[in-house]
């Protein structure tokens, strides 16, 4: 079984008012990991978007690889999800979702099954949508002029 993981590294680097950015482990064939929020405000619920690119090793099989999103501390994640509200696609094709057994949260990770064979060299999205109930840190990284540099410094 494959599994890609994002750390709490890679998240700052799309979402830099309010998060840390994601690393990727060494073994993990990604790249061009991105991240959007469509709540940007501190310690309100919002949808996340997470896209990246396999790479030439980085094909997952449906049903059998993971994906796993790792959050930054003081982002609040729900003990369950209603598995409609996470989705997994690839361009050109619907999103679908995960199905009831596929994801788990634990701590400050989702594990996301995909639900979608996906080929070397793709682009995949993971959405989780607004519904899901994923709470912004409560204090931003940013001063409150909006004048920061965009890494939470």
């Amino acid at each position: 079984m494959r599994k890609i993981a994002f750390g709490t590294m890679a998240l700052l680097l799309a979402l830099s008012m309010l998060f840390p950015a994601m690393t990727l482990p060494a073994t993990a064939d990604v790249s061009g990991a991105t991240v959007t929020l469509y709540n940007q405000q501190a310690g309100q619920a919002s949808a996340y978007v997470v896209a990246f690119n396999v790479g030439p090793a980085g094909a997952l099989t449906a049903d059998n690889d993971d994906i796993i999103l790792t959050f930054p501390s003081g982002t609040t994640l729900p003990p369950s999800i209603d598995y409609h509200n996470v989705l997994v696609s690839t361009p050109g094709e619907t999103a679908v979702n995960v199905g009831v057994w596929g994801f788990e949260v634990s701590g400050q990770t989702i594990t996301v099954h995909s639900p979608i064979n996906i080929s070397n060299n793709e682009t995949v999205t993971v959405t989780i949508t607004q519904g899901v109930g994923i709470v912004n840190p409560k204090i931003s990284r940013e001063p409150a002029t909006g004048a920061g540099d965009g890494r939470g410094t």
